[in-house]
C-alpha cells in the first residue's frame, strides 16, 4: 500500500467546538459501520448504546484529539 511509505498531516483550521462535533458524529457513523465487523479492533464501541458511545467519544476526544 502506498500508505506503508506516506505519511502527511492536515491542519484544519476550524471552532473548536465544530472539530468536537465533528469527531462525534463520525464516531457515531463508525460505530454503525465498521465498528460492526466482529474482526475489527473497535467492534467493542458498535455494542454500545448511542449515550454511551457519545461519552466515549467526548473522553476520546480530551483525552487524544484535543490535545494534539
Amino acid at each position: 500500500f502506498v500508505s506503508d511509505f506516506v505519511d502527511f498531516s492536515i491542519y484544519v483550521d476550524a471552532p473548536e467546538d465544530l472539530l468536537q462535533t465533528w469527531y462525534i458524529n463520525r464516531f457515531l457513523k463508525f460505530r454503525e459501520g465498521a465498528f460492526t465487523d466482529p474482526d475489527s479492533y473497535f467492534h467493542n464501541y458498535a455494542k454500545l448504546t448511542k449515550e454511551e458511545a457519545i461519552n466515549t467519544a467526548m473522553t476520546l476526544w480530551k483525552e487524544i484529539n484535543w490535545l494534539n
